[in-house]
């Protein structure tokens, strides 16, 4: 059985991509592994591409209409964080920034956020320190106000192609569904490297660099 391996610091003659921000769909920079540059143990051989995540989004929207006593619960991975509004709540800016100080004020919600949560307008931004879970509910007499989910998903692929123009798969799509590392496996088989990133959902942002990396024994 091959394992990654990731040298540190990476091989730069191997970098896909430097720190970038994307947030839509993303085809990734193509590296000519044949030429100045070279395959990792050979092309055609099992390699990885290896994503280092410093930023990702997940996020909720406040919209509908609220009154006073209205209780809105946002649950992450199970563990549930009620706000409930007031009187002095005038707008929707001003409940999602409750709802992120709710959640920042809560211990177990908070340490599974690699940044606090951050409302932006009527938005709640949510930077996952662990793979999340999120959900809403929202309870109250005369409310019509709604919390959504905005479920942004990120997948990477490993693409090759031999004119730079018609890529291919090369190996399984790999998610990545918080801040920190993950490999994206394959095996390049043509002359160009990428990997592709697809993005989806109301308001994703991801920010990341990339590298290929040799698999060993």
């Amino acid at each position: 059985m091959k394992s990654t391996f990731i040298p540190v610091p990476q091989d730069e003659n191997l970098r896909l991509e430097a720190s970038v921000t994307k947030t839509a769909t993303f085809n990734g920079t193509t590296l000519n592994i044949d030429g100045g540059n070279f395959a990792p143990g050979g092309i055609g051989e099992p390699m990885a591409g290896v994503v280092n995540v410093s930023a990702i989004r997940q996020t909720i929207t406040i919209a509908g209409t609220f009154h006073a006593g209205d209780v809105i619960t946002t649950t992450v991975n199970g563990h549930a964080v009620a706000y409930t509004a007031i009187s002095g709540d005038t707008d929707f800016a001003g409940v999602a920034t409750s709802i992120a100080a709710a959640i920042n004020a809560d211990a177990t919600a908070a340490n599974m956020l690699a940044v606090p949560a951050a409302a932006v307008g009527a938005q709640i931004n949510l930077t996952p320190k662990v793979a999340l879970t999120v959900s809403t509910a929202v309870t109250g007499s005369s409310n019509t106000i709604t919390a959504t989910v905005g479920s942004e998903t990120y997948t990477f692929k490993m693409q090759d192609s031999d004119d730079g123009s018609n890529w291919f798969d090369a190996g399984p799509s790999q998610a990545a569904d918080h801040v920190g590392a993950f490999s994206v496996g394959g095996i390049v088989s043509r002359t160009n490297a990428r990997l592709l990133l697809t993005i989806a959902g109301t308001a994703p942002s991801i920010t990341y660099e990339a590298w290929l990396n040799p698999y060993c024994e």
